[in-house]
């Protein structure tokens, strides 16, 4: 549960910093944070909601496949996922 609410509050901040123009590594440290989301319900059974941290986190690097900071997150959403 703490995990979780620390891990939502970082998608939280991110975002609020992030409201202008996002580089890169904006758009990178999003993702992450809501890929750890997605970690974190998978850990406690609560799929469908890892399935959305996960398809959020996927939009966030969307058609970066090559991209050497969002390729990396596209590549551990998809692994995620399966």
């Amino acid at each position: 549960e703490r995990a979780l609410e620390a891990a939502r509050k970082s998608v939280e901040l991110w975002t609020a910093i992030g409201t202008t123009a996002r580089t890169k590594s904006d758009r990178r440290r999003l993702a992450l944070a809501m890929v750890k989301c997605g970690d974190i319900t998978a850990e406690v059974r609560q799929f469908d909601a890892a399935r959305d941290w996960y398809t959020k986190a996927a939009r966030e690097a969307d058609g970066a496949a090559n991209d050497p900071l969002l390729g990396p997150v596209l590549k551990r959403v998809a692994e995620q996922q399966q």
